[in-house]
């Protein structure tokens, strides 16, 4: 695997790091990055930075997302030629950053696309990069950032997750606190050699405005 350290980067800066699917992430605020670090949720927050996504990052972006990812993620199974991907990397999508830490690495891709600001819903998703089986806090905090900027900047009232029913085990105590399952698509995705359910997840804006991690 690689590592956080490849000597290969985006644009002689950020590191070219694997990534798989799991969706959800959350960040720090700009008012917190002098703080002192430290490990957790609660308590001081670890720097990261949400930056937002540029052509440079297209090639990079395609290519760790199709081998990493895989092309279920965000084509159906198709696999795009890089026109096809520069077309529609945006398409239906409003927000999309990297989560990047104090040290410039990039730890992931959380975006938000679908919106309908009459109903005032939208979908995110996000994506891990690199092959760690533990959860990377900065990562999660880069996520919880980037859902209070939602909530912040938008009239939202409610926002979507979609994940194949492995990935939303990850989710953790968070489903029963914050998220609440709206629909569940039996074995409609095809994930690691077998179907899985697609499961619906939502959280509202009365929900997170209620919980500490709104404070991100």
């Amino acid at each position: 695997p690689c590592s956080p350290h490849n000597s290969q980067t985006w644009s002689g800066r950020y590191p070219l790091i694997r990534f798989r699917c799991s969706l959800f992430s959350v960040g720090v605020r700009p008012q917190d990055a002098g703080k002192q670090p430290h490990m957790g949720l609660d308590g001081p927050l670890t720097h990261v930075q949400l930056l937002p996504v540029g052509p440079q990052h297209e090639a990079q972006l395609r290519e760790q997302e199709l081998k990493y990812g895989g092309p279920e993620w965000r084509f159906g199974g198709q696999v795009p030629s890089p026109e096809e991907y520069h077309q529609r990397l945006w398409q239906g999508v409003v927000a999309q950053y990297l989560v990047v830490d104090a040290d410039e690495r990039v730890l992931g891709l959380v975006a938000c696309y679908q919106c309908d600001f009459v109903s005032g819903t939208a979908f995110l998703s996000a994506i891990r990069f690199g092959d760690q089986p533990n959860v990377d806090v900065g990562f999660i905090r880069g996520c919880l950032m980037f859902v209070s900027r939602l909530f912040n900047d938008f009239p939202f009232r409610k926002l979507y997750l979609e994940s194949a029913e492995s990935n939303s085990m990850r989710f953790g105590g968070g489903r029963s606190v914050l998220l609440e399952e709206e629909a569940r698509f039996r074995e409609r995705v095809w994930l690691n050699g077998r179907f899985e359910d697609l499961v619906v997840h939502s959280v509202s804006r009365d929900a997170w405005l209620a919980s500490r991690l709104s404070r991100y």
